[in-house]
């Protein structure tokens, strides 16, 4: 998360009393054969809520940034948000099987959203190309730090050299404000 970023859903609605952060990127170091599958790439994360001043005031203490985006979403899509949102953080919902590129905290808040849309997100990003592949992401932000950079571009493989579209960028929080803020 700190070269990658993260992602955050921040749901405010002073009529429900609602102040709380959908986050998707929890994992429990008392899972069952964590360090294996630490180095095998198949962690298994988990969704949950909670209030957004507990979630802020974590940022804080570790000296990380946040930034706010603001969504225009109608009475009907920020209903349909917030039904997706709780139904993610269930017990029998919220754990899935974290993949850095696939499945990640981002690209859960983007399905989350595109769910929400419609799927209008989707359609207005899946077929228009990245400027740069998964690769390329991974380098630029992990150069400055060598061994990591070496690790990683050691063990990844060709799939992520493949040319990837907008909608699949979006495994990374800071794309995907850019192509939200981009959106209409």
């Amino acid at each position: 998360w700190q070269r990658f970023g993260h992602n955050a859903i921040w749901v405010r609605d002073a009529r429900l009393g609602l102040d709380h952060t959908c986050n998707f990127g929890f994992f429990d170091f008392e899972q069952e054969q964590f360090f294996l599958r630490f180095l095998l790439g198949r962690m298994l994360y988990f969704a949950a809520a909670q209030q957004a001043d507990d979630e802020f005031a974590q940022y804080v203490a570790e000296n990380r940034g946040i930034r706010a985006q603001r969504l225009a979403l109608n009475r009907a899509q920020a209903s349909a948000l917030a039904r997706e949102l709780l139904r993610a953080v269930q017990p029998e919902n919220r754990d899935y099987l974290y993949d850095y590129y696939s499945d990640n905290c981002s690209t859960r808040v983007r399905d989350a959203l595109d769910a929400a849309l419609g799927e209008a997100l989707k359609a207005a990003t899946d077929f228009t190309p990245a400027e740069l592949n998964r690769r390329d992401h991974t380098r630029r932000l992990t150069q400055s730090g060598f061994w990591l950079y070496l690790g990683l571009e050691t063990v990844l493989g060709w799939p992520v050299d493949r040319p990837i579209s907008r909608w699949d960028e979006m495994f990374l929080p800071m794309r995907m404000r850019h192509h939200f803020a981009a959106a209409t």
